[in-house]
């Protein structure tokens, strides 16, 4: 049963907040004159891509800034459990009213009954099928990682977390994170990266495995592997949908980065088998999620929105080789857009 949870908190509950931000944006453009117009309503699917992608966004920034905070105050593992439902709770209320404030100022301006627009785009076919896929793939990058056991045994994430649990029982739930080495077992003497202080994701997934009562391994071998490829592929609908007007060609990009995404470098120690045999890593979140947004967040020209992976990221990467990817994008796609020729393209209506 607390499975069954712990699934409808990692592929529901960051529809609240993606809503909720979707909501304010709506309102915002309202409130600017930049309103979208009605022949161009987009279908449940794709605003549904839209609202998971930034939410999942948005509650891991969230999150990770409650992590970093609390090894930065030598929290046990206990507080720092009670800290992210505090946090959350307070998140997702926040969120929600967000959602049934922008419902009600809709009716009263509107009425109750709105009449659908004939012009409005249909869902049709195609979009289920991007819907279909995409849960297959996050079955398939399961399997890979399942099939992938005896290259991730001892692997130090999940070290790290299984660390976390058992000083927690040790010593009765006042340990503080970060003091064990989970490579020995035996607790930092010297040489204690300072780093480590600011990583969340250990972090989550050990509050998430204390809160569900879910096994480590369980956790990070069965469950998170399909979790961030299925994120993946909801950000690769919504850059499709911001970089082509024609549906089929939004079908064929996504199926493009689908294919380029494992088709890639499979050897050990690769990028690419981090992300289709190690799906639970943070560089498999780095790539699936965080870079993804920056490009969705730049093409979107929304460069505040940019700075939430470029803040989360070192808070996931656990070495300093690899970080600023997100920063990087960023900076360089902002410098193209203010180029001439870039601003004649972007004008243009592409697909």
């Amino acid at each position: 049963m607390k499975t069954i949870l712990l699934l409808c908190f990692l592929f529901l509950c960051p529809l609240i907040p993606g809503f909720g931000a979707l909501s304010i944006d709506k309102l915002i453009r309202e409130s600017s004159k930049k309103v979208t117009p009605v022949s161009s309503i987009k279908p449940f699917f794709i605003r549904f891509c839209n609202a998971f992608s930034i939410g999942t966004v948005l509650m891991f920034f969230v999150l990770g800034l409650t992590s970093a905070a609390a090894s930065f105050l030598s929290l046990g593992l206990s507080a720092t459990s009670k800290a992210y439902a505090v946090v959350l709770i307070v998140f997702l209320t926040v969120f929600y009213f967000l959602i049934v404030i922008f419902k009600l100022a809709s009716i009263s301006k509107n009425g109750l009954v709105k009449n659908k627009p004939a012009s409005q785009e249909k869902p049709g076919k195609l979009y289920y099928a991007l819907f279909a896929a995409s849960i297959l793939i996050s079955v398939f990058a399961l399997l890979c990682t399942l099939l992938s056991k005896k290259y991730n045994a001892g692997d130090q994430m999940l070290e790290t977390v299984n660390s976390f649990l058992g000083t927690e029982q040790l010593q009765s739930g006042t340990s503080s994170l970060y003091k064990v080495n989970p490579l020995t077992g035996l607790e930092y003497t010297n040489g204690y990266p300072s780093r480590l202080n600011f990583m969340f994701m250990p972090v989550f997934y050990a509050v998430l495995a204390r809160t569900f009562s879910v096994k480590p391994y369980v956790l990070l071998w069965y469950i998170i592997p399909a979790f961030y490829p299925f994120a993946g592929c909801t950000l690769f609908v919504s850059i499709g949908d911001v970089l082509f007007k024609d549906k089929t060609k939004k079908v064929m990009f996504y199926f493009v980065c689908v294919f380029l995404l494992f088709c890639t470098n499979l050897g050990a120690g690769a990028l690419g088998f981090d992300i289709v045999y190690a799906g639970y890593r943070e560089m498999t979140f780095v790539s699936l999620i965080l870079v993804n947004f920056t490009l969705y967040s730049c093409l979107k020209k929304k460069w505040w929105l940019a700075l939430i992976p470029i803040i989360l990221e070192p808070l996931a990467v656990s070495c300093k080789f690899g970080i600023g990817a997100c920063f990087a994008l960023a900076v360089s796609l902002f410098i193209l857009s203010k180029l001439p020729f870039v601003k004649r393209f972007s004008e243009k209506e592409v697909g």
